[in-house]
């Protein structure tokens, strides 16, 4: 009896750990896509902020729930190409059109591509400006130490 015992109890486990494999690889994915769009997200508003200082964003509090949103939805079927229980793949993750538009085209163009695209031309404008107001500065002869000595005597 206590040997029957056991083997039911190690089946459970090696079960359990299945299922927290097959969870964490959906969750992994979650957190890998929603990283690239909360970065994007972040870098859209400090593009906003920098560039455009005085033009109002309205789309700034729909940034972080479309972001979330997004990678919820789009990582719906990871949680789905592997059976429960086993390691086996489902039919999803066997079909050539489901591994080719949504691991391999969808993956590539919306994970990859266009938001490293879109950050780096952000992060360049953004440099750009700063630079250009760095160089107003110089130009009118305001030192960074300089604006924070008056500010301070300004304050006292």
């Amino acid at each position: 009896m206590h040997f029957f015992y056991r083997e039911i109890h190690e089946e459970k486990i090696a079960y359990s750990f299945i299922g927290f494999v097959i969870y964490s690889y959906g969750l992994a994915h979650v957190g890998r896509v929603g990283s690239v769009f909360l970065t994007l997200s972040v870098t859209i508003e400090r593009y906003y902020s920098v560039c455009h200082p005085l033009r109002p964003f309205g789309a700034k509090r729909l940034l972080l729930p479309s972001a979330v949103i997004f990678t919820l939805v789009y990582n719906v079927p990871k949680f789905f190409e592997f059976k429960l229980g086993s390691i086996e793949s489902t039919w999803l993750r066997r079909d050539a059109w489901y591994a080719f538009v949504y691991v391999f085209a969808s993956k590539f163009v919306l994970i990859e591509l266009a938001p490293y695209v879109v950050l780096v031309v952000l992060n360049y404008l953004i440099w750009r400006r700063v630079k250009r107001l760095v160089d107003m500065r110089t130009e009118c002869g305001i030192d960074s130490g300089e604006f924070t000595d008056t500010y301070c005597a300004c304050l006292n």
